[in-house]
């Protein structure tokens, strides 16, 4: 099983501007959420602020997915000020099996973490399988 749980915070710089070409951004990034599997992502907008929220359940690693993790880091080129964290488990994973892995998208780069909050998946959030 892997489980993908997202949001990134959209902004068009971390330097302190006062043009910013906002709507260009937005219009570059749901393009590339219309070309995705993932044309239910959607931009979205509260108190001012522009973000996208994922989650995403499926049984195995799938082109999906790590599509995925490539709007993640789409997005940190094309508005480098963004920020966010995708959380993934992916229990077919033999390094990261009984673990989250958490990428932090900031300044424009992505960054794989381990998750020191979740894991080890055994037993900070379910026991082990004991057969019987």
């Amino acid at each position: 099983m892997v489980e993908v749980h997202g949001w990134i915070t959209l902004r068009e710089t971390y330097r302190v501007v006062d043009d910013e070409d906002m709507e260009g951004i937005l219009e570059r990034i749901r393009k590339v959420i219309d070309e995705s599997e993932y044309p239910s992502l959607q931009i979205q907008v509260n108190n001012g602020e522009y973000f996208i929220e994922f989650s995403r359940y499926t049984n195995h690693l799938s082109g999906d997915v790590t599509e995925l993790l490539s709007i993640f880091e789409t997005v940190g080129r094309i508005a480098e000020g963004s920020y966010g964290l995708l959380y993934m488990h992916n229990d077919e994973d033999s390094g990261h099996y009984n673990e989250f892995v958490v990428y932090r998208l900031a300044r424009g780069r992505v960054t794989a973490f381990q998750d020191p909050f979740l894991s080890p998946l055994i037993p900070t959030v379910e026991d082990e399988y004991v057969p019987g």
